[in-house]
């Protein structure tokens, strides 16, 4: 590993740890803590990462070891990544062999298990906000069209039956590296511009995890993939005022087929989509910049202020005024 004190720092046994070696296969007490869990229904429990996340949009935790991972799910997506060791991960009643350097990506809501671990099994997970990987995130991998097929289809789709992604790495160091930055930068002390950092670090891994997978895979292009590559690509470019019935006229598709197409494949109509990509680039602007809120307004295609304004508040829980004062990165 690259950085010592990183790699002491994560072997460094926890007071949890610790109670595990003195406790074998007793089950600890933090699950029945109701502050960070709930017990949905016999040994199945719901892990509460909010508190967490309504502070910081990414959280990094380090599994127990002597121990192993009960049946859990929660409401945010995961990277998980075997720092040293091995584990074996149960999903769908699915037995997932994992080893040193691999990467299993997890949709929210998943169920999921581990074997026990040992001392040399160190095992990292990533939690983050859905809204980290939107469309405004996926339009900084221009011209990939892997990028928007692993988005619409591979990991964040309802249609991904499996809820996860299992990415074998054993030549890529840059993902590791990746990998390593993250932590660091959040055990370290954390400075004034630390969530910047933490995202610029989150979009590096991210690229990383595509070019894995990307080297791993046949490059495949399908009709279906093609079509979903399209429409995330015009809704990224025509998010000021573009609509379905142009999309179906642009590119030759029917209308009732691409309206059926996008709610299957991600649960949400054209019109949220496209909502969404609009207010997270309002949510950069007011964050970002200095431009006024009405000219932000019509920036982002807003044609209403108070649509605007109520949109905003629905999805962010403040409005943007309220998200500017406490949020605004002065330039």
């Amino acid at each position: 590993m690259y950085f010592p004190s990183i790699d002491d720092y994560l072997r460094r046994e926890t007071t949890s740890e610790i109670w595990h070696k003195e406790h074998p296969g007793k089950i600890s007490k933090l699950y029945y803590d109701t502050r960070y869990y709930k017990e949905i229904e016999k040994g199945i429990f719901y892990t509460n990462y909010k508190p967490e996340l309504m502070i910081n949009d990414i959280n990094i935790s380090k599994e127990s070891r002597y121990t192993h991972l009960y049946p859990s799910f929660h409401d945010f997506y995961e990277i998980t990544f075997i720092y040293s060791g091995k584990s074996t991960y149960y999903i769908n009643n699915k037995a997932i062999e994992l080893n040193e350097g691999d990467v299993i990506l997890i949709q929210k809501g998943v169920i999921r298990s581990t074997d026990y671990s040992d001392k040399d099994d160190v095992i990292m997970n990533i939690i983050f906000k859905e809204e980290l990987v939107n469309l405004n995130f996926l339009s900084e991998f221009p011209n990939n069209r892997f990028i928007y097929r692993f988005y619409a289809k591979d990991f964040f789709s309802k249609s991904n039956d499996d809820g996860y992604v299992v990415i074998k790495n054993s030549h890529n160091r840059l993902l590791d590296l990746s990998l390593e930055c993250l932590c660091t930068l959040y055990y370290s002390e954390r400075k004034f511009n630390y969530t910047q950092l933490m995202h610029d670090y989150f979009r590096i891994l991210f690229q990383q995890l595509i070019t894995t997978i990307n080297d791993n895979k046949e490059n495949k292009d399908d009709d279906y993939d093609y079509v979903i590559y399209q429409i995330l690509n015009y809704i990224a470019n025509n998010y000021q005022n573009g609509s379905l019935k142009n999309i179906s006229d642009t590119l030759g598709y029917n209308y009732n087929y691409l309206s059926n197409l996008i709610k299957k494949q991600f649960g949400k109509s054209f019109s949220e989509i496209k909502l969404e990509y609009q207010l997270n680039n309002a949510y950069h602007l007011l964050k970002n910049g200095n431009l006024p809120i009405y000219e932000i307004c019509q920036e982002c295609g807003f044609l209403n202020r108070n649509y605007f304004y109520k949109k905003f508040e629905s999805y962010y829980g403040v409005t943007p005024s309220e998200f500017r004062k406490n949020n605004r990165i002065d330039l």
